[in-house]
């Protein structure tokens, strides 16, 4: 897939009719990899159809066939619960809305459903092209999708919200998101976080406090998307930040 560089920093899909049809053949080979499962959830005041793949152990089986572990291919719980935290800010309309790893893309699905313009990122090309699948799966238009990493963020772009779903599980992505979150917030703006209880999380929420942001903390439970007993729960925390006046 060809990328090329713009003054909003990021890495763009595909620019050209011909390059965007070429890239989509590549990850859809990719994809053709592993088993897609149809997930049916309510999420954001709506019924959804996920594409995703089922179980760990499936994406396992076909980690081989691509660059890096596609952690993002799987429907997280944490997304679902930050889907719905987004509805409960009420009508997004005129909201720019910033997604990190968005994954099979729910959570920024919901946002646009809700009516913010939004961007998809995500360091995986691959979790962005089943993104881009989900979206049309449900009649979601307009999102704009990009390649992007934390770790070499130079976006010039501000966003009204910036949302993320489990990307808090590694301690040495910590100081990069913050980074992120300072170079792309509004003032005034409100950060989205949904964790679903990652041991490196603490850390996190002790150094956003300690250079000044406010961290409210809101948890709630949810019936497991992967569940490895029946009726299995998961608590979900989600974290809204903002800055300090």
């Amino acid at each position: 897939m060809q990328e090329a560089d713009n003054p909003g920093g990021y890495r763009y899909m595909s620019q050209s009719h011909t390059d965007t049809l070429s890239a989509h053949a590549a990850l859809a080979a990719r994809l053709a990899r592993v088993p897609l499962y149809r997930h049916r959830l309510t999420a954001a005041g709506r019924d959804w159809l996920v594409d995703a793949v089922k179980d760990q152990d499936l994406l396992l089986a076909a980690a081989d066939h691509f660059d890096a572990f596609p952690y993002g291919l799987l429907l997280w719980d944490s997304a679902v619960v930050l889907a719905d935290a987004l509805a409960s800010l009420g009508r997004l309309d005129g909201k720019r809305l910033l997604e990190l790893g968005s994954g099979v893309g729910i959570a920024g699905l919901a946002a646009r459903h809700l009516g913010a313009e939004v961007v998809q990122t995500d360091h995986a090309a691959e979790a962005l092209e089943l993104a881009r699948r989900n979206a049309a799966l449900n009649g979601i238009e307009g999102i704009a999708q990009r390649l992007a990493d934390w770790a070499r963020w130079d976006g010039t772009e501000c966003f009204d919200l910036v949302i993320g779903s489990d990307v808090l599980y590694d301690g040495s992505a910590h100081a990069p998101i913050a980074k992120v979150l300072e170079a792309s917030l509004t003032d005034g703006g409100t950060v989205l976080l949904a964790d679903p209880g990652r041991t490196a999380t603490p850390f996190f929420i002790r150094d956003m406090t300690a250079a000044g942001w406010r961290v409210e903390q809101r948890v709630r439970a949810i019936d497991a998307v992967h569940p490895v007993w029946a009726e299995e729960q998961l608590n979900v925390t989600v974290l809204m930040i903002s800055r300090t006046e």
